[in-house]
């Protein structure tokens, strides 16, 4: 097999939450990329745009002194985004022109993206029917909140909406739907709690479509005080569902890399 770099590349953040959520995911993906390199032909590291060490720009540039681009037949970079978005499009100038390097799909870039999603909902489901003891009978008299970190991306908030909408469907147009945003775009989530009658719903399901704990999760958590509602908030899906991330993430490679 030939020699591979593989670099899982993360925004990055200042927030230890979403920084540990990263790390046990990186952890995860690495250990099962590693039983399926006995030979050590696929070398794992971690990258970041930016708040974290090393950026992608100090790799890059490492790589470049030390002629192990050189080394190595392929070089993968798969970014930890959920959307295109302008990050995406940054990381396609950096690597514009540099000699073997390949960027993997961004999230839902991925053919079945959202029947995953709709996995880990359906997942998150069975997890509160278990341990909350919440009757079937709820989740369909029931709002499911689907809450974006927002973006002033055109593509990415188009997306976005589609996406949501897909995954609604995919999990049985289960309850009501609406769709938000954490920043930057308009509805926010409080612009939606104030249109809505709280009342006829038994539970607010919020959906937050990030991947980690961290500021956004905190900043939703705010933006639901003063509203009286039954809200449960999921987990995100990187930690809740990050072994299955994983697998989803390495199968992404195994194809790409045929």
């Amino acid at each position: 097999m030939e020699k591979v770099l593989y670099i899982f590349l993360s925004h990055g953040s200042p927030d230890k939450e979403n920084s540990d959520g990263f790390s046990v995911l990186s952890q995860i993906l690495e250990q099962k990329i590693s039983s399926l390199n006995s030979e050590g032909k696929i070398i794992f590291k971690r990258a970041f745009l930016e708040f974290q060490s090393p950026t992608l720009d100090e790799f890059l540039e490492e790589l470049q002194k030390e002629g192990d681009n050189m080394s190595f037949e392929r070089i993968f970079v798969q970014p930890a985004f959920i959307f295109r978005a302008g990050h995406i499009k940054d990381i396609e100038n950096k690597l514009e022109g540099k000699r073997n390097f390949f960027l993997l799909k961004y999230f839902y870039g991925i053919d079945g993206f959202p029947d995953f999603f709709a996995d880990y909902i359906n997942s998150y489901i069975s997890f509160l029917k278990d341990e909350r003891k919440i009757e079937s009978e709820f989740f369909a008299r029931s709002l499911f909140l689907f809450v974006g970190r927002g973006s002033s991306d055109e593509e990415a908030t188009s997306d976005f909406y589609r996406f949501s909408r897909l995954v609604w469907e995919k999990v049985g147009k289960l309850g009501y739907l609406e769709v938000s945003f954490c920043d930057a775009n308009f509805p926010g989530v409080q612009d939606v709690l104030n249109t809505v009658n709280l009342e006829r719903f038994a539970y607010v399901f919020v959906v937050p479509v990030v991947l980690f704990r961290g500021f956004v999760l905190k900043k939703i958590e705010k933006s639901l005080s003063g509203f009286s509602a039954n809200f449960i908030i999921f987990e995100p899906f990187g930690n809740f569902f990050a072994s299955q991330l994983a697998d989803f993430l390495l199968q992404h490679f195994l194809n790409y890399a045929k």
